[in-house]
């Protein structure tokens, strides 16, 4: 209350003087007065606007590629880089160490890559120190492998931390971030077609990866005692929560990070090789609000047989001419492969099992279709009883039923097989990785940038 008394006994003051008054408002009463104010106004006018295209400039690769989606981008009004610069080049005086300077990256546009273990804490309940250390070097070898199959893309191992591991793309702030994601992508489905090497290295087959992908702005600093080198933003959290929330032996990959890939690929993508993209996820997660992202199950060009022994799936191979099936005598195993790999279809054998057991084990299978991509799914079924209860119970849910007393039960097998297989080759992508070859040649060759290449 009292600085308000002060600033209106100030602005009392300066007009006690009534000529004074009568000067001032006769010469805002002038032309000349007028012309001075739009004269400043324009001028206000004019560096807001090169302050806005000069923002833009940043963002027009973004922009762009929000554009062919229709999608308005949420540009930033103001960046805080000065403000940051001069917190991270403050002085730290403690006693323990002399005055240094605090290192650190900014890093805006760069593509993340957060990997975790599946089934990792309980593999480690059941082996000693030892073994897991030795395990873990292995994986951490793997990885580091992996990084080097692709030696100009810019990819950086940041930590491995327990099973969890961090990778970022596109740590030169001269890289193109559309190059980035798509370096990050390959790296992702390349860990996805080895997965059996993983399970080899921990001896396990129910050993997989989770991964999350997402274009980040972020920080770098390194910190002391110990030394190492930590990332900071709110767009690892985002990351950290499609990691966790995707199912085994899959990718997860936020919208922002797809629309920069798909704007690209629309261009010149053809069918998807690698990758089949499941439905549009909108969620909330804890600590971040509600995101927008897809799944991607990497295509298997083979059929799966579940609740098969050895003996019946070799048979019935042989008798639709198929050479590699994915099966397991386990199946919980054959669940999760159910759930995490896109097949030329899935054939579910019925056979001398009675109709309780069926339908109980019919409904387990139900529950994981909802959640996961859609399969062409084949009962195998010897009881025209169990085949009305099952058209009564489920309609609509499963794609053909075969019965193995028909006369045509083989031509009928190698027909819908042949039929899977073609529609299967047919599919088109949202995705296709092998886009990235052609493009890094051409940039290579004409040492051009990336808004060359796309004129």
């Amino acid at each position: 209350m009292i600085n308000i008394i002060k600033r209106l006994l100030n602005i009392k003051s300066t007009f006690e003087d009534d000529n004074d008054y009568e000067d001032t408002k006769e010469y805002e009463d002038t032309k000349e007065y007028e012309d001075t104010k739009e004269s400043e106004n324009r001028k206000d006018y004019e560096k807001t606007r090169l302050d806005l295209v000069e923002e833009s400039k940043l963002y027009a690769n973004m922009a762009a590629a929000y554009d062919s989606f229709n999608f308005k981008p949420r540009l930033s009004t103001k960046f805080f880089e000065n403000e940051e610069c001069t917190f991270f080049d403050r002085k730290r005086n403690n006693s323990n160490s002399s005055n240094e300077t605090i290192r650190y990256d900014i890093m805006n546009n760069v593509c993340l890559c957060m990997i975790d273990i599946v089934g990792f804490s309980a593999w480690c309940s059941n082996h000693i120190p030892y073994i897991i250390a030795k395990s873990m070097l292995e994986y951490n070898k793997f990885i580091c492998d992996t990084i080097k199959k692709f030696p100009q893309s810019q990819l950086k191992k940041i930590e491995l931390v327990g099973d969890s591991c961090m990778i970022i793309s596109g740590y030169n702030e001269n890289s193109d971030y559309t190059i980035n994601c798509l370096n990050c992508i390959r790296f992702a489905v390349d860990i996805l077609k080895n997965i059996t090497q993983i399970q080899n290295i921990f001896m396990s087959k129910y050993i997989g990866v989770r991964i999350g992908v997402h274009l980040s702005d972020m920080i770098g600093v390194f910190v002391d005692d110990p030394q190492k080198y930590q990332m900071f933003g709110n767009d690892i959290n985002i990351c950290s929560r499609l990691e966790s929330s995707t199912k085994p032996n899959t990718l997860h990959i936020s919208e922002k990070t797809l629309m920069v890939v798909q704007n690209m690929c629309n261009a010149r993508c053809g069918p998807c090789t690698k990758c089949v993209k499941g439905d549009c996820i909108k969620q909330e997660y804890k600590g971040v609000g509600t995101k927008t992202s897809y799944i991607y199950y990497l295509k298997k060009e083979k059929p799966l047989f579940i609740n098969f022994n050895i003996k019946s799936a070799k048979l019935f191979a042989d008798s639709i001419n198929c050479v590699e099936y994915d099966f397991e005598s386990d199946n919980e195993l054959t669940k999760l492969y159910f759930q995490s790999y896109k097949y030329v279809c899935v054939y579910i054998n019925l056979i001398n099992i009675d109709l309780e057991d069926s339908v109980k084990f019919l409904e387990s299978m139900i529950e994981i279709k909802k959640g996961t991509i859609n399969q062409y799914v084949i009962l195998l079924f010897q009881n025209n009883e169990l085949l009305a209860l099952i058209k009564n119970r489920f309609p609509f849910t499963f794609d053909n039923y075969i019965n193995v007393n028909d006369n045509n039960f083989n031509n009928e097998c190698k027909y819908v097989f042949e039929s899977c297989t073609k529609s299967f080759d047919q599919k088109r992508g949202s995705l296709d990785l092998h886009i990235y070859d052609n493009i890094y040649e051409h940039i290579r060759k004409s040492e051009c940038n990336h808004e060359e290449l796309f004129q």
